[in-house]
């Protein structure tokens, strides 16, 4: 039996090989043409191989990305992975058009909030800037899950720890996806903001997640430590509501500084696929450290790695 050539391409972009990734995604596209995944994913590893300079790869990924935005299936996560993707590759304006009333996207019944949320990201991140780091986890299946059964397959993430991405000091190019959200102030936030200045640790959770839970006194104690000192610290919280979250930290006495991802799109760009995710950024905005899951030495471990990036 032959395996999936999906997952294999999967397999391939997760240990860097950009060049059998593509191959294999062709693969899986000659086997279902109609492939959502298939293009959305080929579409992705172009535009990396183009790195914002190649002109002809940025054009094949642009093709891909308009077979996507035609397949693509009608689950909310599927649309906010192609709204991310599509925002990374400048086609602000063709995005529009097929979420706005008379376009191929007008019908779904969350149209008018994909619509926001492209508004949203006013300032679009340059190509090279805006990276879409593929499948960190390496696992196939999860693509699949976030895809097909939506975000709530996270409640099933396992508790125990994965930690991907990037060391201290590797990769140090790969810039974290640009983003604007709103705090629950209704302040915009931007990445940028902290651009030159902080070291930004990016906390994805959500009120309902027993591993964010358990992790939320280290995280709080993190940045407690670091106010003022050159380190931001950024709750993101995921497709919830200001009034639940706010409820939430009252009841549970928190001080978080957390930021709305209400569609799950600044999430989608990170390559969420498991929450609790840290993202660890850079002065420069580079990419750094990501860990997954509940980590029982987190508080020491940020500080081992933001140490080196102060």
């Amino acid at each position: 039996m032959h395996a999936d050539p999906l997952a294999e391409a999967n397999l391939a972009l997760d240990r860097g090989d950009l060049d059998a990734a593509v191959r294999g995604y062709q693969r899986a596209l000659r086997i279902v043409p109609d492939s959502f995944m298939g293009h959305l994913k080929l579409a992705e590893v172009y535009r990396r191989k183009a790195a914002g300079r190649d002109r002809a790869l940025l054009a094949l990924a642009e093709r891909e990305f308009g077979e996507a935005l035609r397949v693509v299936p009608p689950a909310e996560a599927a649309h906010l992975q192609l709204i991310a993707l599509g925002l990374a590759l400048g086609r602000r304006e063709q995005l529009r058009a097929a979420y706005a009333v008379g376009g191929a996207q007008a019908a779904i019944p969350f149209a008018r909030d994909c619509l926001a949320e492209i508004d949203a990201a006013r300032t679009p991140a340059p190509v090279a800037d805006a990276s879409l780091t593929g499948s960190r986890v390496g696992l196939a299946v999860l693509t699949c899950l976030l895809v097909l059964g939506g975000w709530a397959a996270w409640a099933f993430w396992p508790v125990a720890v994965r930690t991907v991405g990037h060391a201290v000091g590797a990769d140090a190019k790969e810039q974290a996806p640009a983003f604007s959200l709103r705090d629950l102030e209704g302040r915009s936030v931007m990445l940028a903001d902290f651009r030159g200045t902080s070291v930004v640790v990016l906390d994805f959770w959500a009120t309902w997640c027993g591993p964010c839970r358990a992790s939320m006194p280290a995280v709080e104690n993190f940045r407690r430590a670091h106010l003022g000192r050159g380190v931001e610290v950024l709750s993101v919280n995921l497709r919830e509501d200001p009034a639940t979250v706010k409820d939430f930290l009252a009841r549970e006495h928190r001080e978080m500084h957390v930021l709305l991802d209400t569609l799950g799109a600044v999430a989608g760009a990170y390559n969420v696929t498991g929450i609790p995710t840290l993202v660890i950024i850079d002065k420069d905005g580079g990419l750094r450290d990501r860990v997954v899951g509940y980590r029982a030495d987190l508080e020491e471990y940020l500080e081992s790695v933001v140490k080196g990036l102060l």
